[in-house]
């Protein structure tokens, strides 16, 4: 994984004082005129997570960077003000992290561990009542499929994991050494305990699973 992280932000000196609490990392400072002015695959070569600060622009124009940014399959994490007006809807379109700024120092490097591990970290002091109500379902989407996995034997979990991770059948058969039968029939098991039709649909809804708000 790469070990330079973008920072995007208008505010050179805003970087420097990241810098000291994720020194594992390099971090790469690009403003929201570079965004616009410069190729974004270009921009973000060898970048695969992206910290965006608040101050960056208007909350429609920090949007829809976030989402360029998104599209481009890179990770983002939203670096908010206390009841952050975007933070809703930057939940709402996969953000995978959103940290208040205020306490950046020590939630910051989690926030990047979690993310660039497949999850999602999300302070949940940044969200009001309102919001969390809009939540709720997801919330009760995560439990019912933390519910699900916990009913799959533990050579399902074994080839489902394989399996959200990118490999084939053919390959998973090789890797435990089993035969097509039997793996054909531990997928039928698993898709009936997720209520899916399609192999594809196991990987969204164990990926889904795995998105949980932390809190600090």
């Amino acid at each position: 994984m790469s070990k330079t992280i973008a920072l995007v932000s208008n505010n050179i000196f805003y970087g420097l004082g990241l810098q000291k609490y994720i020194p594992d990392y390099e971090l790469k400072n690009i403003s929201s005129q570079q965004l616009v002015d410069e190729n974004l695959d270009q921009l973000l070569k060898g970048i695969d997570l992206v910290l965006v600060s608040s101050e960056l622009a208007s909350p429609e124009k920090t949007t829809d960077s976030i989402k360029s940014i998104l599209e481009n399959q890179t990770q983002v994490i939203y670096l908010a003000q206390d009841r952050d007006k975007l933070i809703p809807q930057l939940y709402s379109i996969g953000c995978q992290g959103i940290v208040e700024q205020q306490r950046v120092e020590e939630q910051l490097a989690i926030a990047i561990k979690a993310v660039k591990s497949g999850g999602t970290y999300y302070s949940q002091g940044l969200f009001d009542n309102s919001q969390m109500v809009l939540l709720g379902p997801l919330i009760e989407l995560f439990k019912e499929l933390d519910s699900t996995k916990q009913k799959l034997t533990p050579k399902e979990r074994e080839i489902a994991e394989f399996y959200t991770e990118g490999l084939s059948l053919t390959d998973i058969m090789k890797e435990l050494e089993i035969s097509k039968s039997t793996i054909n029939t531990h997928m039928e098991s698993i898709r009936s305990k997720f209520q899916v039709n399609s192999n594809r649909e196991i990987i969204t809804k164990y990926q889904i699973g795995r998105l949980k708000s932390v809190e600090a």
